[in-house]
């Protein structure tokens, strides 16, 4: 049985551990952000979900390309960014990339 004392360190070890976890997948997010933008076409990032499976990431990232763009150039775009991103950071097992319009923010 725990004391009580010994059940407070444990939910203080607890908490540490997934503020830890959440600062890792900030970081991790700011990255991959980072990497796609290195792809040329890509004009802006949108959403990006990073979610743990087992020792490794699953990652859907929205990037932004010109909205006139082909349907073969995205593609292109969308495959080397996924292509880099997985070269680089070896804890991510797969990268889902889903193709919006740009259009400049004011």
């Amino acid at each position: 049985m725990l004391t009580p004392a010994s059940a407070i360190i444990g939910e203080i070890a607890s908490l540490l551990w997934c503020h830890a976890s959440a600062i890792k997948v900030i970081e991790l997010i700011d990255e991959i952000r980072a990497i796609a933008f290195e792809v040329k076409g890509v004009k802006a990032t949108e959403k990006c979900w990073v979610r743990k499976s087992g020792m490794f990431y699953q990652v859907d990232l929205h990037i932004e390309v010109e909205p006139d763009l082909p349907v073969e150039k995205g593609h292109e775009i969308s495959h080397l960014a996924k292509d880099l991103i997985m070269s680089r950071i070896e804890s991510i097992a797969n990268v889902h990339i889903h193709i919006e319009p740009y259009y400049k923010k004011n």
